[in-house]
């Protein structure tokens, strides 16, 4: 047997009803815990704290916190087997926001998480789901899975498990919304420990989680993630330490992804509707002067503004533009923004409702209007009827991004005329041609008119037989060429065509 294990591998039989409540008030009561463990790190500084938790700093890098907790003598959960850990950042973005990030409850979207959250996963599985997400409490859900994770360093550290309770629950804190994903490990006899066949420690969550709640600083939320945990096994303190930094440090990815979701809404620009990068010369962010050539600061174009920027403001993101992750080039002022209520468009995409448009400023000028920079609202339509009565698909013209579009002109203005209105015209309306160019078309006319007849063939008699048997075929006689005696040289020509004389 070998990981990942075959779906349906566990056979789970059905809970009772009380089995099922009192697992509800576990994942409720462990979520609250997890909460108060990133509260007692936040009053840690006060002289009234009475968690009885001792926090010290143990790193500080790039916006993360890492802080070791440790439980004071007699205190509850006080064990030499148990870690405790915290990492802290504060990243851009609402609850809304993190809520959808770590939803799960379709097939998209489970791929979607396990592609972002899985690169410490070797494999996952769904025990059971017993609080699905309603209308009346979008955001909360309880269930049981199952997970297996690698090894940081697996010279030393085994693999692990865990069987656990999974909760999904909303909070409020001193009048600030928040969010709070817990896990606690519980003892299933359809999820039996795996050392023997699989060669994996089945690890103890006591109470590990994300807590995300609302800055001080609008637009801003405090994350914390809470290790609180038994590894088990035989590993030595510092290799522990060093798998609870690396999971504490992937909170720097969520801001990563949180990022990557706001660009995802909202339109793209094409290459021909961003700003030239010949008419800049300083970087549109930070102002740093932008060079060409080898070993110059690079410029990149933002394909949300269309501004230019250097490569310290501008990244790589993968987003997902019609469901296919792509990689883009946009700025970290847009990467910030507030995300629009729409899906990515982009500028030749068509939706079969009516026409809309989306306008915004630019600062695009092109190379044929000799660079001189104009602003000017463009606005882009991003959908209109997808096709036309004959059925045909009807592209935008691309040629009018640089101009502006309203919903108010035509829309048969932007389709493709139909097939009867490109016909040629008649002879009496091509009166105004040139008498050699109609008599050129003409003939060519005439000719594809007559090809059918051109192509037949038929049956020769047997009088024409009989006459070409007698024929005798000859040789054309041909007079032999005579060049005129003239050693001048014809005007533009070339010494080697000169005539010598005979």
């Amino acid at each position: 047997m070998k990981l990942p294990l075959p779906p349906n591998f566990f056979k789970c039989p059905p809970l009772s009803t009380d089995e099922v409540e009192r697992l509800k008030q576990q994942a409720y009561a462990t979520a609250m815990d997890v909460v108060r463990v990133q509260k007692s790190l936040v009053q840690s500084a006060s002289p009234s704290n009475r968690s009885g938790v001792s926090w010290t700093l143990a790193s500080n890098d790039h916006g993360l916190q890492i802080y070791r907790g440790t439980v004071n003598a007699g205190g509850a959960g006080a064990s030499d087997q148990l870690k405790l850990s915290v990492g802290v950042a504060e990243v851009a973005g609402t609850i809304d926001e993190v809520v959808a990030l770590f939803r799960n409850d379709t097939t998209e979207l489970t791929k979607e998480y396990v592609h972002r959250f899985g690169r410490g996963l070797l494999d996952s599985a769904n025990l059971y789901t017993l609080v699905e997400p309603t209308s009346s409490h979008p955001n909360e859900s309880v269930s049981i899975n199952w997970m297996a994770l690698k090894s940081p360093l697996k010279q030393v550290i085994l693999e692990r498990d865990c069987c656990y309770l999974e909760g999904h629950y909303e909070f409020e804190v001193h009048g600030k919304r928040g969010w709070v994903r817990s896990l606690k490990s519980v003892n299933l006899m359809c999820c039996p420990d795996m050392q023997h066949a699989l060669g994996l420690v089945r690890m103890v969550q006591v109470g590990t989680g994300h807590v995300f709640v609302e800055s001080d600083r609008p637009g801003y939320m405090r994350i914390a993630y809470v290790v609180h945990a038994d590894f088990r096994g035989a590993a030595p303190d510092w290799a522990i330490d060093v798998a609870i930094k690396r999971r504490c440090k992937s909170l720097l990815d969520i801001d990563t992804f949180l990022r990557e979701n706001r660009l995802a809404q909202g339109h793209f620009l094409t290459s021909s509707q961003v700003v030239s990068k010949h008419l800049r010369r300083r970087c549109f962010l930070c102002q740093k002067k932008l060079h060409g050539g080898l070993g110059f600061t690079k410029k990149l174009n933002c394909v949300k503004c269309g501004e230019v920027f250097c490569n310290s403001c501008s990244h790589p993101w993968t987003v997902r533009v019609c469901g296919i992750p792509t990689r883009i080039d946009a700025c970290a002022k847009c990467a910030l923004a507030a995300p629009t209520p729409t899906k990515a468009l982009l500028f030749n995409q068509f939706d079969s409702s009516d026409t809309h448009s989306l306008s915004f400023k630019s600062s695009y000028s092109s190379q044929r209007s000799h660079h001189q920079q104009s602003h000017s609202d463009v606005h882009i339509v991003t959908s209109t009827r997808s096709k036309d009565k004959e059925g045909r698909f009807c592209p935008s013209d691309s040629s009018r991004s640089s101009s502006s579009i309203h919903s108010s002109h035509s829309v048969e203005a932007l389709y493709y005329p139909r097939f009867e209105e490109v016909t040629p015209p008649t002879f009496s309306q091509r009166k105004q041609v040139s008498k050699d160019t109609w008599t050129n078309e003409k003939w060519i006319q005439d000719l594809i008119t007559n090809t059918s007849s051109l192509l037949q063939v038929t049956s020769p008699t047997k009088s024409k037989q009989d006459h070409a048997k007698h024929i005798e075929m000859k040789p054309t006689p041909l007079d032999p060429i005579s060049r005129p005696q003239d050693t001048r040289r014809q005007a533009g020509g070339a010494p080697e065509d000169e005539v010598e004389p005979g």
